[in-house]
């Protein structure tokens, strides 16, 4: 391996970096990347899913309908000590992230024998947008990296253990901090996301597809650690097995429920999204050294290289044929490129082949280094855009409005109770719903409470006998004036009477610098009949 990383320091020496040890410039980087993300963070409002989390931290359960629950742990965690604050919602995954490119240091540091790799690896995913937004934005992706980079890590370390043995003419043994460490990885990336599970398949093909690594089905290691993932996730387990499997059945429904009318269209999309997200540099850059592990490692057989590759490449695959049943969100295949990032660290720091004269990649003025800035460039474009809208772009077309107008919003549901004295809130989005909740600091059994229709799944301190108190109530129903979110005509059945509220409530209009980003319709809905809202998960 150390031939493939030779010449190691001109890279990095072209960030001022080479006069520093790695591990020294690492931390001097990450505290000033952290310093960002928290100014950032406490400057903006919580988007949606963040408010929905944050309901669900209020109300610990074992999981969740949409995912399971270690986002809302953490967040309980978190607001338990510090207050509940926007950027204290978030700290955890401004802090995940920090940890995460630790171990992506350590782990390009194993596989390529140089710190100095190590401290690229941590630099391309500082400098990728769409780790910079999940770091920023408390939701289930922050453990999930986390988990899934120190498995890759554990899987590496296995992979030089039996390599090692094979030099001294010996059997695999010990090794139970590696089986230890992806044990405990797997069993709480499966309480962070469901996703954990498209590693599986990597895992898989090196431990029964490598005669290598096939040596250890021999040993009680894999089958400890089996026993000892599924205690860690057993929370998961347990809660999905009480409720008819809900949480499993939502999430294949949602990956082989349908078969998308228009696949062209959503691999487009992707392929779109990840452009944006990634950025076209890094996402190449990626992409090829990914090309390049899988290539390098069957070359010089190298195994950690090419698992690397696999594990990039694999997830990848799923995504891309999981257009053919419909769109693809681009935060989710990001576990995939933290393989990709490491492996572009160990490619950018090649050694030149002489016959082949210096990559534009490699060399230190190179595409690699151009990768680097605009990531990072565009970040930070991102985050100052976000926290004050500069750039000449409507507001309908800036996914950071998304981060603006709640607190307006939740200071004219406050009004609207008191004009009309009426509590209890009433949506069709549990997004809205959620918003309302926070910036109310509502929905629990002794404050006006927030309801959609699908409440007794998504919101789990709503219970039958909250419904059933609910007949012959009246609510104020919210709703959003766009699309087909405003169903007044579909909830007469349900009313005595629903009329609008005058303005400024119907329309209540949204600004963020002076531009329109929403408009939302306040109705009060007299008389409760029944049958809106479900007694009973199905």
């Amino acid at each position: 391996m150390q031939a493939i990383v030779k010449k190691t320091s001109r890279y990095v020496g072209a960030f001022g970096f080479s006069r520093l040890q790695p591990l020294t410039a690492f931390w001097l980087l990450s505290l000033v990347v952290v310093a960002v993300r928290l100014v950032v963070a406490g400057q903006l409002e919580l988007m949606e899913d963040e408010s929905y989390y944050w309901l669900w931290s209020r109300d610990l359960q074992l999981s969740y309908y949409d995912h399971p629950a270690m986002v809302a742990w953490l967040i309980a965690a978190s607001t338990s000590l510090f207050g509940d604050s926007p950027v204290v919602i978030r700290l955890p995954a401004i802090l995940l992230n920090l940890v995460t490119a630790r171990v992506l240091f350590a782990l390009a540091q194993r596989v390529f024998g140089s710190a100095r790799i190590g401290l690229t690896a941590a630099l391309w995913f500082y400098a990728c947008l769409l780790f910079n937004v999940i770091a920023l934005i408390i939701t289930p992706d922050a453990p999930l990296l986390l988990c899934w980079s120190l498995m890759l890590l554990a899987a590496v370390g296995l992979i030089q253990a039996s390599e090692a043995a094979v030099l001294l003419g010996i059997h695999p043994k010990g090794q139970w901090r590696w089986w230890g460490l992806l044990a405990l990885a797997a069993g709480l990336g499966a309480l962070s996301k469901y996703t954990i599970l498209l590693l599986a398949p990597s895992l898989a093909a090196l431990f029964f597809g490598v005669p290598l690594m096939r040596r250890w089905l021999a040993r009680p290691q894999p089958y400890g650690a089996a026993v000892v993932a599924a205690v860690v996730a057993s929370p998961l387990l347990l809660w999905n097995a009480a409720h008819g499997w809900i949480g499993l059945g939502k999430q294949w429904n949602h990956a082989y429920g349908a078969v998308a009318s228009k696949p062209a269209q959503w691999l487009a999309e992707l392929v779109a999204s990840e452009l944006g997200v990634i950025t076209p540099l890094l996402l190449i850059g990626l992409l090829m050294a990914s090309w390049w592990g899988l290539r390098e490692g069957a070359k010089r057989r190298a195994l950690t290289l090419q698992f690397l590759a696999v594990s990039c490449l694999l997830p990848l695959a799923f995504f891309l044929l999981h257009t053919l049943n419909g769109r693809v969100q681009a935060h989710w295949p990001a576990p995939a490129f933290l393989s990709a990032v490491v492996l572009a660290a160990g490619w950018l720091h090649r050694a030149e082949d002489g016959a082949g004269g210096r990559s534009l990649w490699v060399a230190g003025r190179g595409l690699g280094r151009w990768s680097v800035i605009s990531g990072l460039g565009l970040s930070l474009i991102v985050y100052g855009q976000a926290v004050t809208p500069w750039l000449p772009i409507s507001q309908q077309l800036d996914p950071t409005r998304r981060l603006s107008g709640w607190q307006t919003l939740g200071q004219q549901v406050a009004v609207a109770r008191q004009q009309t004295g009426v509590g209890r809130v009433l949506t069709m989005d549990y997004g809205l719903a959620s918003q309302i909740a926070y910036y109310t600091r509502g929905f629990n059994l002794d404050a006006p409470m927030v309801f959609t229709p699908d409440a007794m799944r998504r919101f789990p301190n709503v219970d039958a006998r909250v419904v059933d108190a609910l007949m012959g109530g009246d609510f104020l129903y919210i709703t959003r004036a766009d699309g087909d979110y405003d169903q007044q005509a579909s909830l007469q059945p349900y009313f005595e009477s629903l009329t609008d509220l005058p303005p400024p409530f119907t329309p209540l209009t949204l600004y963020r610098d002076g531009q329109e980003i929403r408009r939302l319709n306040f109705y009060l809905a007299k008389g409760y009949r029944g049958g809106l809202i479900p007694p009973h998960i199905n």
